[in-house]
């Protein structure tokens, strides 16, 4: 009994060293970065009530920043249906812009168009009306012409040295050296 109880023992022993070694393995990592931080603290003369008053700190800090966060992001949300917003605002004032334009165009045109026929019927009426002046420019030089010959030839006879006319103020005016020259039928 005596053995028996002496492998129970001998088992026992091993099977916690086995539980610890699995321990220590699972949490090796763990160790290895909890030591070396207390190595770092050690080193940087942390004691542990530093070091808790300075992640009451951090975690103080840490709560304004997620504060913050949370506002920011309410902030941005905001800003941002704002701007999406504003952006179909933009495409709608644009695509009005450009029916605007297009009508702007489409009227211009059409004035252009009654413009362009008006100024050809005043071409047509002008045209029509410079060649009315042009027969009747002919027709009173026609009869300037006639007028001033009988009253030039009527005067020649009294004074023979009268060869030309002029037309001065609507009047005729028969001269000796200058003007058009007079054509009576007795020359």
């Amino acid at each position: 009994m005596v053995k028996r109880l002496k492998r129970r023992i001998v088992w026992f022993t091993w099977l916690v060293v086995i539980v610890l070694g699995i321990v220590v393995v699972v949490n090796y990592r763990h160790i290895i970065t909890g030591y070396t931080v207390y190595r770092q603290l050690q080193a940087a003369n942390f004691t542990m009530d530093n070091l808790s008053t300075e992640l009451n700190r951090y975690k103080s800090e840490l709560t304004y920043c997620q504060s913050n966060l949370s506002n920011l992001t309410e902030v941005y949300e905001t800003a941002k249906q704002r701007i999406n917003s504003l952006t179909t605002e933009l495409s709608e004032l644009r695509v009005k812009l450009d029916n605007f334009e297009n009508a702007k165009r489409a009227e211009i045109k059409k004035l252009n168009l009654s413009w362009e026929e008006k100024i050809g019927e005043l071409n047509t009426k002008l045209d029509k009306y410079e060649l009315e002046l042009r027969d009747i420019q002919n027709d009173y030089d026609d009869l300037a012409r006639n007028t001033a010959n009988s009253i030039c030839c009527k005067q020649k006879i009294d004074n023979p040295e009268i060869k030309y006319y002029e037309i001065k103020n609507d009047r005729i005016l028969c001269t000796l050296n200058s003007g058009k020259q007079l054509k009576c039928p007795f020359d």
